[in-house]
């Protein structure tokens, strides 16, 4: 009877063990077409932020015991888990950031479990960032962010996108194994308004060209 009553006590002190499991981050040019904000920068200093639930406005229930209000000036608005606050000097940009721009700041993790990414003080580092839900820019360790030292395929890959025309070409396939597809086949592109419209050649594929950029 004591064992019994030992064991579902242990269990219940025992810690969640969380792990974080990534896909391949890819190459460059599709790690650069998912991310907000595509760089290269020096850590300038990291802050840490502990767990802080917060309400969307202030009122009466700002005040509740364990709620943070957010005010209207916060420039990093507290969110439900604990994360850091990477300060960076900006030396190089490929998307994402204003031209001119000297500094920003990236959140990420606290590490393990919730996939932070391990900035040091002071490294070079090439960042890709993604929006989170509370819209800052945010990396992990899933992604293609890595010290600068390791990102010569990252660096080729925005030295050559900094010689790129403006405007591109998006081309749709029509023809797959067991989906014949053809040609003649009309298809339409639309964005913000605008509507594109492009014929597929004999292959199946249909081409737009002098794109601008955008979705």
């Amino acid at each position: 009877m004591r064992i019994l009553l030992v064991i579902p006590f242990l269990a219940l002190l025992a810690p969640e063990l969380d792990a974080c499991s990534c896909a391949g981050p890819g190459t460059p040019c599709n790690a650069a077409g998912s991310a907000a904000a595509v760089f290269a920068g020096t850590v300038l200093n990291i802050t840490l932020h502990p767990v802080q639930p917060f309400l969307a406005d202030s009122g009466p229930a700002a005040g509740q015991r364990g709620r943070v209000a957010r005010s209207a000036g916060d420039p990093i608005p507290p969110i439900s888990r604990a994360f850091r606050v990477i300060r960076m000097e900006v030396t190089e940009v490929l998307s994402g950031i204003a031209a001119g721009q000297k500094e920003i700041d990236i959140v990420t993790g606290l590490g393990g479990g919730d996939c932070g990414y391990p900035f040091q003080p002071g490294m070079d580092y090439f960042v890709y960032a993604f929006k989170n839900a509370e819209g800052q820019l945010e990396t992990g360790i899933c992604s293609r962010t890595r010290p600068l030292a390791e990102a010569a395929e990252d660096l080729q890959y925005l030295q050559a996108m900094a010689s790129a025309p403006s405007t591109g070409e998006m081309r749709v396939r029509t023809r797959y194994p067991g989906f014949p597809g053809g040609a003649g086949l009309s298809i339409v592109a639309e964005r913000e308004g605008f509507r594109y419209r492009a014929q597929t050649d004999a292959t199946g594929d249909a081409v737009f060209k002098e794109l601008q950029p955008g979705e």
